[in-house]
């Protein structure tokens, strides 16, 4: 997980940070999309690698809510994911798949998106999409953020089911395909995260429409 505030590490991921948090307050503050009204803040970056070799994640939710109500919200609203994979192609497999809400598992996904370089994918993130990757044959880069929900998200917090970074089930998950990874592949899959970024799950950065839109 990273801030952007991290310049031994990165160029362009500050600059892109400030880009996407000006095209979602956009997409708030010009009355296009009415459920992305009460944005307020964006998580870290996470930035994710498969390895290849079959690599894959089973489909999800990012937030488990139900039409912005009940005991499962977690204050996610929107999932933003920049892929950063050149010459991928269709061989490579790693879609994105997403199908129509309520996760009925018989479903045809609605759409299938490669993880071609520089291209970028907004969606709800609640029960309105659920998704999944599809197996992967090429080492496979992505950049994801999530938007919160002002309202939802201090419920959420006052709860203790805040998504600040991930929740203890995703954790969980991520646990496994690591360890699969590694039963596979030898000590390969691992989790770098800059000092920074380990200091706390409750670091949300400031977000579109805050003073400091490019979180530094």
């Amino acid at each position: 997980w990273f801030s952007g505030d991290e310049a031994s590490l990165f160029d362009a991921l500050p600059e892109y940070l400030k880009r996407i948090d000006t095209l979602v307050g956009e997409l708030r503050d010009n009355g296009l999309c009415a459920d992305l009204a009460g944005i307020s803040a964006r998580s870290r970056a996470m930035l994710t690698c498969y390895p290849g070799g079959g690599a894959h994640y089973v489909r999800h939710c990012d937030n488990a809510c139900d039409s912005g109500a009940g005991e499962r919200c977690n204050g996610r609203r929107l999932t933003a994911i920049l892929y950063l994979n050149q010459g991928w192609g269709t061989a490579d497999g790693g879609e994105l798949r997403i199908y129509p809400r309520g996760d009925a598992h018989g479903d045809a996904p609605r759409a299938v998106i490669e993880p071609r370089a520089d291209r970028l994918l907004l969606f709800f993130a609640d029960h309105r999409c659920p998704h999944e990757v599809a197996p992967t044959h090429a080492e496979r880069f992505a950049i994801t953020t999530w938007f919160f929900d002002g309202d939802e998200h201090g419920r959420a917090r006052r709860g203790g089911r805040a998504a600040d970074e991930v929740s203890a089930e995703e954790r969980q998950a991520i646990d496994r395909e690591i360890a699969r990874f590694e039963a596979r592949y030898g000590a390969r899959a691992k989790i770098i995260a800059a000092a920074a970024a380990s200091a706390g799950s409750g670091d949300d950065r400031n977000g579109p429409g805050a003073s400091d839109a490019g979180g530094g």
